[in-house]
């Protein structure tokens, strides 16, 4: 995925689903933590890494981000995960 520029491990794969500017949805495939970065435009976003067992928030996050590649370090988790990156005001 273009959105996507970086994941670790590299066993770790990633889909995403984009609205650009707006909003992303990232599904992890594999075990974690992970790393990844994520090329962004310049905006002010809310991050939340899901349990893809029970759809709880496990970790959240709010970042002013200036454009580029924005590196999000996720949660431990056992098997997949998912992130949810929006914009705020």
């Amino acid at each position: 995925n273009a959105v996507v520029q970086k994941l670790a491990p590299k066993e770790a794969r990633a889909t995403a689903l984009v609205a650009p500017g707006a909003q992303y949805a990232i599904y992890v495939v594999g075990r974690g933590p992970v790393t990844l970065s994520v090329d962004l435009p310049a905006e002010m976003y809310k991050a939340e890494w899901l349990s893809t067992l029970s759809g709880a928030v496990e970790k959240q996050e709010f970042f002013r981000h200036d454009g580029g590649l924005k590196t999000l370090q996720s949660p431990a988790f056992a098997e997949d995960a998912a992130l949810r990156i929006v914009t705020v005001e």
